[in-house]
């Protein structure tokens, strides 16, 4: 797919989502998020829980740098894309009643969806490459290292 124009980097971000009753760490929630400036981006997401998940996308906003657990490049996408980009991702089934599918799997099939539709997706990123990028991430961030 031809891209003209100023390019943005599309990144997998995970944040912090605290613990359950029981005191275990939940699941980190991961975004795809578009950097259009170096402290803003377009961010798509999935809110709620597992019977009310649905897709989320805010446009032009800073994330909470408290929550933040690291960031992983997987593509870069033009400023004149974005829209069909917002569509395509839109378009991403969002599945409820299901304790196995998350915002985790959501994003995958995301940037699986973009690469099928001829996004610049790194060709290398596959979904246990990611997966091992998350948590090599998150330790990193524990270690103090970013």
């Amino acid at each position: 797919m031809s891209q003209p124009g100023p390019h943005y980097q599309i990144e997998i971000v995970q944040f912090w989502r605290g613990e359950d009753a029981n005191g275990r760490p939940n699941p980190l929630d991961w975004v795809i998020h578009i950097r259009t400036s170096p402290q803003k981006g377009n961010t798509f997401m999935i809110v709620g829980d597992t019977d009310s998940f649905d897709l989320a996308y805010v446009r032009d906003t800073p994330y909470d740098p408290d929550l933040w657990r690291g960031s992983f490049v997987v593509g870069t996408v033009s400023a004149d894309l974005l829209q069909h980009m917002e569509v395509t991702l839109a378009r991403v089934p969002v599945v409820r009643h299901s304790q196995e599918w998350n915002c985790q799997t959501w994003v995958w099939e995301g940037i699986r969806r973009l690469r099928r539709k001829g996004f610049n997706i790194d060709v290398h990123v596959n979904e246990f490459s990611l997966q091992t990028a998350m948590v090599c991430l998150l330790e990193a961030w524990e270690m103090g290292e970013i």
